[in-house]
């Protein structure tokens, strides 16, 4: 390349000048050429961060909605799998209350105790200034029968599962105070004071209401009410209950 000289064969200032100029030109081109290379490759670093995590995003989102899906399924059939125990349970309660009601109609008079009875009554009458004497010695027995008397007026109430049940019976009464035998132990009758039949039918029936009074006195309704809940407890209980509670 042609370098300007001065007459003494030097090089110029101004060609000095331009060569310095151009050096700097090509320094600056090489460092704007490495910037723009960093600036490239710091771009497709960027773009491939954005990508990965953009791909991750996509990756959650599928996961959750995979995840909703299992959980709308299992939802689904707990729903179902609890509609479907309802609706058996229902069944089964139905069958125990036609079952229990079936059972308490067949006992229907419940006697729940017992209590035999005898007696004596001595009758005696005598007329004349006591010259004419009548006398008649009666033996009679009797029993006491104790207990519900219609268990078809219970009412009930069976749980959900059908393994507890409330039963309100009726209150124990006297079902029967009934004369079983009357015999004549001893007599002697005079025919001006007869003893009629009718006065040693009164009799026995005045001993008989003593008897009941005296046995109601004695708390036999409480231990028959008592003896019914004990019964019907084992009943129940045989039929599959496992809570029972019986009420008056």
């Amino acid at each position: 390349m042609a370098q300007e000289r001065d007459v003494q064969g030097k090089v110029s200032i101004p060609a000095k000048k331009r060569r310095r100029e151009a050096e700097q030109e090509c320094l600056e081109e090489q460092v704007e050429a490495k910037k723009s290379k960093g600036r490239a490759t710091s771009s497709g670093k960027s773009k491939g961060s954005k990508v990965k995590e953009s791909k991750k995003k996509s990756c959650f989102r599928r996961f959750f909605f995979k995840l909703f899906l299992w959980l709308l399924l299992i939802a689904i059939i707990l729903v179902a799998l609890l509609f479907l125990w309802q609706k058996f349970s229902q069944i089964e309660v139905e069958k125990k209350y036609a079952l229990v009601s079936q059972e308490l109609q067949r006992c229907s008079e419940l006697t729940t105790v017992k209590i035999t009875y005898s007696d004596i009554v001595t009758l005696k009458k005598s007329a004349v200034m006591g010259m004419a004497k009548s006398y008649s010695i009666v033996k009679f027995s009797g029993v006491i029968r104790c207990g519900i008397e219609n268990l078809g007026d219970s009412r009930m109430y069976i749980d959900e599962g059908g393994k507890g049940i409330v039963l309100r019976i009726p209150v124990a009464k006297v079902l029967g105070n009934d004369i079983k035998e009357i015999s004549v132990f001893d007599e002697q009758q005079s025919i001006f004071v007869p003893i009629t039949t009718q006065e040693v039918l009164e009799q026995v029936e005045l001993a008989r209401e003593e008897t009941l009074k005296k046995t109601l006195d004695s708390g036999i309704l409480a231990e028959s009410e008592q003896q019914a809940r004990a019964l019907l407890t084992t009943i129940l209980s045989n039929m599959g209950f496992q809570r029972i509670d019986i009420q008056n």
